[in-house]
C-alpha cells in the first residue's frame, strides 16, 4: 500500500467512526474541507483625526459588541479633516445673496449690468443652505444669471420727459429732451427707460444741456417762444418705438447704486462624480494618496481612493476610484483621511499551549480563546487566512491544509475547529508531518480571536485606552465582510462543496462553488461573457453578500489564482431587485393566525433552507408561483393560498429576474392577511405596529397586448418603495394574450 493510500485509509477509518459532522467536526475531515468551520473577521476603515503613533497594545479600537485591531502597517497615524466646498451649479431654482451686503427691497428693480438684464424683486426671505443663512430673493422672472452670479444695482433717481417742449422725442435717433436739468447723468451711464409699464435698459450715448424752446401765451393771448435749459439724452440703441409717443408717460431711472451680488443658491448636496475632476476643500494642508471618507451632514458617506492636492491658491480633493458607499452627500460635508484599516479580532501574544512529546503521534493542543480570527486573503485557501502563528522551541512551524502528501520531516500543523468553534492545533505523526519534539512548555501560539463584527457606521468610536494626539476615531461606513462561524448544517454543506473543486477551476459550476465559499459571499452565479478590450471570452461572476461590502476585487484575484493560467475573470456585485409582497392565506381556524403568518415567513426566509434566503433566491432566472405556493403549503396551519400580490398586482405564473440581479425582500415590510411583518437576515419574523402601510411610489408603463383580435396599448400602474428596479406583473382580461406580462422597470 502506498503512502497516499495508507493516508486515505486512515481518514476513511476516522470518517466511518465519526460520521456525524454536525455534532462535532472531526479533525482530519475538516482539514480536507479547508477549515469550513471558520468564520471571517469583518473589516472596517477608520477615521483617526490627529497625529500619533499607536503602540501594539493601544491599537485596539472598540465597538460595543466587538474589538477591532488596526493594520500593523498603519500604526503611524497621520489623518486630517477638510471641509468640502459647495459645487458650482449650472442651473438653480432660487437666487440668494449674503445678508450683510444686500441692498434690495421688495418692489425694487434689480439691474444686472454685466448681463444687461433686470427683474423686479417680489420677495426676500431667509433660507438655510448647507448650514449658512442667505437671503433668498424672488423675482418676477428668471434673470438667468450664470454660476458666479452678478452684481445687482438699483436706480436712486428718476427724471421725466418734457411735456412743454415741441418734439421732445426723436424716434429716429432715440433722443429725449427731459423736463429739467439733471447733472447726475453722464455719457456711458446705464438708464432704465419706462413707458406705460414697459421697460428697456439702455446706455447714454450722449448727454448735453440745450436751450429747449417752449411756447407760452402772452397777456393778450399771443404765443411767444421762450427758451429754458434742459438735459438732452441720446440712447445707444435706435430707433425708439414710435408707439411711445406720450411724453408724460416716460420715466427715466438713473444713478445706479450697488445692491449686492446675487447668485444661484449654493447646492445643498454634492455627488460622488464631483470629485472625479477635483473638488475644492478647505483645510490646513494637502493629503497623500490613500483612502478617504466623505461624510455628509445627513450621515451619508462613501470611501474614495484619492489625494488632497494643491491647485493654485486652493486645495482640491481628486478621487481616482470610488470604493463603496453612498453617491450623494448633504452639505456641509467633511473629508477625512487617509484612512486606516482595522479588522475584527483581539491579539493573544505568546500563549503557551503546552509541552511537546515526541512519543505521541498527531499530538494536538487547543487555543484558550475562541473563535480563531480569519482574515479575507485572496492568496489563501478558500480566500481566508488564519491570524495564527505557532512556534516550537522558538521556531515557527508552517500551517498546512492537510497532512496528505507531506513528508516525515515537514514542520507543519493543521488547524481544525469543533462545533463549539474551539480551535485545535494538530501536529504530524512522523510519517505525515513531523512529530513535536519533546520539551517543557515549548509549544507557543500567538493569534487573534473574534470573527464577524459587521457593526454599523460610527459604532467604532474609541481606542482601548486613550492615545495621545488622536482627537477622535470612528468608522464612517459599516464594517463589512464579516461572517460568523457556520452552523453544523452549514459546515456540512461547505464540506461537500469543498470536494467539488479540488483546487482547480475549470467549469462555470467550479467558479460558482468556489466564489460562494469565499468569506462573506452568500451565493454566486457565473456565465460566459465577451471581453471587448481583451478580445477574449471571460468568466463573469456575480455575487451576493449579506452586507454592503463588495469583495469583488479580492475575490477576482482569488479565483484567478485557482483558474487556468490564461483565464479571464470578472467579478461583480449583483444588484438587488425589490418587490412589495403581500400574501392572502387561508388559515386553519384551530391555529392562531399571527403565529401561522410568522411561521410562513420564517419558513420562506430560513437562512439556510428558505427560498427567499439570500443564499437561495438565485441571481437571474425565474421565481415560480407554484414553488412559492408549495413552500407556503408546507407550513402547518395553512389550508390554502388565496392570492399573492407583488407591488399591488396579482403575481403571474413566473417572475423573471434579469441576469445580474437578485430578489431582496429583507428591507421592506411584507403583508400577510392584512398584517405587516419584518424579517431579518436570521429569518426571524416580527409583527409590526398596526396602521402602517406599504410605502409605494407609482409609475406608469405601457405594453402592447392582443385583445379580442386587435392590438391595444393599455396603461397600467406598478409600485415601488425604493429607487431600485422593481418587479411588476400585468393582467388584462381573461381573453387577453399578454406579450409583456412581466419585466423589470428601470
Amino acid at each position: 500500500m502506498s503512502a497516499d493510500q495508507d493516508f486515505l485509509a486512515k481518514i476513511l477509518k476516522r470518517v466511518t467512526r465519526k460520521p456525524a459532522l454536525g455534532s462535532r467536526v472531526d479533525t482530519d475531515v475538516v482539514a480536507l474541507a479547508d477549515n469550513v468551520g471558520a468564520g471571517v473577521s469583518a473589516r472596517s476603515l477608520l477615521v483617526t483625526v490627529g497625529n500619533a503613533t499607536v503602540a501594539g497594545s493601544d491599537a485596539l479600537a472598540m465597538a460595543e459588541s466587538a474589538s477591532f485591531e488596526l493594520d500593523p502597517a498603519a500604526r503611524k497615524l497621520r489623518s486630517d479633516e477638510w471641509e468640502i466646498q459647495p459645487p458650482s451649479q449650472t442651473t438653480s431654482d432660487a437666487y440668494v445673496a449674503d445678508w450683510g451686503e444686500l441692498g434690495l427691497r421688495t418692489g425694487d428693480l434689480a439691474i444686472f449690468l454685466n448681463e444687461m438684464r433686470f427683474a423686479e424683486v417680489t420677495s426676500i426671505k431667509n433660507v438655510d443652505v448647507a448650514g449658512t443663512s442667505y437671503a433668498e430673493i424672488g423675482f418676477t422672472h428668471d434673470p438667468d444669471l450664470n454660476n458666479g452670479g452678478a452684481e445687482a444695482t438699483v436706480t436712486s433717481q428718476r427724471a421725466g420727459v418734457s411735456t412743454l417742449t415741441k418734439f421732445p422725442i426723436g424716434f429716429a435717433d432715440s433722443r429725449l429732451i427731459l423736463d429739467g436739468v439733471y447733472p447726475g447723468m453722464r455719457r456711458g451711464d446705464p438708464v432704465l427707460v419706462e413707458y406705460q409699464g414697459n421697460r428697456i435698459l439702455r446706455v447714454l450715448e450722449e448727454v448735453d444741456i440745450v436751450q429747449a424752446r417752449i411756447d407760452v401765451d402772452t397777456i393778450d393771448g399771443t404765443p411767444e417762444a421762450a427758451f429754458v435749459p434742459a438735459t438732452r439724452i441720446y440712447l445707444n440703441i435706435s430707433p425708439l418705438d414710435v408707439s411711445w409717443d406720450r411724453a408724460d408717460d416716460y420715466i427715466i431711472h438713473y444713478a445706479l447704486v450697488r445692491a449686492g451680488r446675487i447668485f444661484p443658491a449654493p447646492a445643498s448636496s454634492i455627488t460622488a462624480t464631483a470629485f472625479d475632476a477635483g473638488s475644492p476643500v478647505t483645510g490646513s494642508a494637502p493629503g497623500p494618496q490613500g483612502k478617504y471618507a466623505i461624510v455628509g451632514a445627513d450621515g451619508r458617506a462613501a470611501i474614495f481612493e484619492g489625494a488632497v492636492l494643491p491647485s493654485g491658491d486652493e486645495l482640491r480633493f481628486l478621487a481616482t476610484n470610488f470604493v463603496q458607499g453612498d453617491a450623494e452627500y448633504e452639505l456641509p460635508a467633511k473629508l477625512y483621511g487617509p484612512l486606516v484599516e482595522a479588522t475584527r479580532g483581539e491579539t493573544v501574544a505568546a500563549e503557551i499551549l503546552g509541552s511537546g512529546d515526541s512519543s505521541i503521534p498527531f499530538q494536538s493542543f487547543t487555543l484558550r480563546k475562541s473563535p480563531l480570527t480569519y482574515l479575507a486573503d485572496p492568496t489563501a485557501p478558500n480566500g481566508r487566512r488564519a491570524a495564527l502563528s505557532v512556534s516550537v522551541n522558538g521556531k515557527k512551524w508552517k500551517q498546512a491544509q492537510t497532512f496528505y502528501g507531506t513528508k516525515p520531516t515537514d514542520q507543519i500543523y493543521v488547524v481544525t475547529h469543533d462545533a463549539e468553534h474551539k480551535t485545535t492545533i494538530t501536529f504530524g505523526d512522523g510519517e505525515f508531518g513531523a512529530r513535536v519534539p519533546t520539551g517543557v512548555n515549548n509549544v507557543v501560539a500567538s493569534y487573534r480571536h473574534g470573527v464577524g463584527g459587521n457593526v454599523e457606521a460610527n459604532a467604532i468610536n474609541a481606542f482601548k485606552k486613550p492615545v495621545k494626539g488622536i482627537k477622535k476615531v470612528f468608522n464612517p461606513l459599516p464594517a463589512s465582510g464579516g461572517e460568523e462561524p457556520p452552523t453544523p448544517e452549514e459546515a456540512r454543506e461547505k464540506a461537500i462543496q469543498s470536494t467539488r473543486v479540488l483546487g482547480r477551476l475549470v467549469s462555470l459550476l467550479d467558479f460558482e462553488v468556489e466564489a460562494a465559499r469565499y468569506g462573506g459571499v452568500m451565493q454566486a452565479r457565473a456565465h460566459w461573457a465577451w471581453d471587448d478590450a481583451g478580445e477574449d471570452a471571460t468568466v463573469h461572476v456575480w455575487v451576493v453578500t449579506a452586507d454592503d461590502g463588495d469583495p469583488s476585487q479580492e475575490l477576482r484575484r482569488y479565483l484567478l489564482g485557482l483558474a487556468e493560467p490564461d483565464a479571464q475573470v470578472t467579478v461583480e456585485h449583483a444588484i438587488p431587485t425589490i418587490g412589495a409582497f403581500e400574501l392572502d392565506l387561508e388559515i386553519d381556524p384551530r391555529y392562531q393566525p399571527v403565529a401561522v403568518s410568522k411561521a410562513v415567513l420564517e419558513h420562506l426566509f430560513h437562512p439556510f433552507t428558505g427560498m427567499f434566503a439570500l443564499r437561495n433566491v438565485g441571481i437571474g432566472g425565474y421565481l415560480h408561483r407554484s414553488q412559492l405556493y408549495a413552500a407556503i403549503h408546507a407550513v402547518e396551519g395553512v389550508i390554502g393560498v388565496n392570492q399573492v400580490m407583488v407591488n399591488k398586482v396579482a403575481m403571474p405564473a413566473a417572475i423573471k429576474i434579469p441576469d445580474g440581479r437578485y430578489l431582496d425582500l429583507y428591507d421592506d415590510p411584507i403583508g400577510v392577511n392584512g398584517e405587516l411583518f419584518s424579517v431579518n437576515l436570521a429569518g426571524q419574523a416580527t409583527l409590526l405596529p398596526p396602521n402602517l402601510e406599504l410605502p409605494v411610489a407609482h409609475a406608469e408603463v405601457s405594453a402592447q397586448v392582443w385583445n379580442d383580435g386587435t392590438w391595444q396599448m393599455p396603461t397600467f400602474t406598478v409600485s415601488s418603495h425604493s429607487k431600485e428596479p422593481l418587479i411588476f406583473g400585468l393582467t388584462i382580461g381573461s381573453t387577453a394574450t399578454v406579450l409583456n406580462q412581466l419585466g423589470i422597470l428601470e
